[in-house]
Parts: structure tokens; C-alpha cells; sequence
């Protein structure tokens, strides 16, 4: 039992998640692609920015003299992959080991390496209407389309952080790693007294 005065315990680690994003979607084995991890502080209270290196997984076939790293700035940091050495679909995994505030996190996305020109490839925009943004951008992932601009809205139907609108709209036919554009709820607004 610890009576005042005593020293307390450490305080436990605050928790982080981690995106990683791709310039683009479908390179030619040669081409370069430029990938960017962001850490965010997801713990409750007064989030802090995380610190530290961000390890980018190295595919079969990626061209780099050892694992690929970059050091946060900001909670971000980027690292340019000089070229593949196969063709097929890669994992690119960014990995944040944590700091001494926080536990470290990790994401995943896919691109696909193909000879010069890549063949015709579509994706058809799905509905994300009502879904959480981190839901919305997974989804936009899965179909090889990319997060474009981020607009905010007040919304009376549409709860805070949910999306509100995409543009192009559902069901369009897009080249893979085109962007879709989203329109987030900032909530309802409050009338001001």
C-alpha cells in the first residue's frame, strides 16, 4: 500500500495508431514511390505528439541497403522507395516501436508493382457515407483508391467524424490510385446564446 508521499508508479503508456500512405498505388518495377507514416496519440486526455523511428517494411524484391527507416517530425515522416526488383503486389508496412510515452503501433497497405504500362486496372468508389473517417480511408485502401482532400462539415444527421459526402460519388469507375475527396461531420452546431 502506497501512503502519500510515497513515489508512485510509472504511468502507463499512452496509446498510438498508425497510417501509412503511398504516393501511388501501381508502379512500374523502377519507379520510385514515396511512402508517408503518420503516429497519432489515440489515448484519452491531453494527447501528445509521439517521437522516434518509423520502420518501413522491406518487400521481397525492394531495392534499399537495410530496413528502411525515417525519424518522426511532427508525428510524420517519410521514406522513398528507389524501385522494385519484381513485379506482383507488395505489403508495405510502417512500424512505430514507441517512445518512452508511448506503445508503438503499425499499418499496412498494398501497392502493385507492374512492367511498363501497367494494364488498365478499376475500382468502383464504394458508398462510405455514415462511416467513420479511419473506416472510410480502409475501405478506399481495399479497392486501391486513395484519400483525397478532407473536408469538414456541421451535419445534423450525420454524427461527428462520420462521413458525410464522397466525391467522386459511389459507384463511379476509377483508375486504381486515383483520390476520392470525403466531406466529415464536425457535428451539429450549437446556437449561440
Amino acid at each position: 500500500m502506497l501512503s502519500l508521499g510515497s513515489a508512485s508508479a510509472d504511468a502507463p503508456l499512452r496509446s498510438t495508431s498508425t497510417s501509412v500512405s503511398c504516393e501511388q498505388a501501381v508502379v512500374a518495377p523502377e519507379q520510385p514511390d514515396t511512402c508517408t507514416a503518420t503516429i497519432a496519440d489515440t489515448d484519452t486526455g491531453t494527447a501528445t505528439a509521439p517521437t522516434g523511428i518509423v520502420e518501413f517494411s522491406m518487400p521481397t524484391g525492394g531495392r534499399s541497403t537495410g530496413p528502411p527507416t525515417c525519424t518522426l517530425a511532427e508525428g510524420s515522416c517519410q521514406f522513398t522507395y528507389p524501385g522494385w526488383d519484381v513485379q506482383g503486389p507488395q505489403a508495405v508496412t510502417a512500424t512505430y516501436d514507441g517512445d518512452a510515452t508511448h506503445v508503438g503501433s503499425s499499418d499496412t497497405i498494398h501497392i502493385d508493382v507492374f512492367y511498363s504500362p501497367p494494364p488498365p486496372l478499376f475500382s468502383r468508389v464504394p458508398d462510405l457515407r455514415g462511416e467513420r473517417l479511419a473506416v472510410a480511408k480502409k475501405a478506399l485502401q481495399r479497392r486501391r483508391l486513395r484519400v483525397g482532400k478532407i473536408g469538414r462539415a456541421f451535419s445534423r444527421r450525420v454524427g461527428k467524424g462520420h462521413v458525410i459526402s464522397e466525391r467522386p460519388g459511389r459507384g463511379k469507375v476509377l483508375y486504381w490510385g486515383r483520390r476520392v475527396d470525403l466531406v466529415v461531420s464536425k457535428g451539429k452546431r450549437h446556437a449561440r446564446r
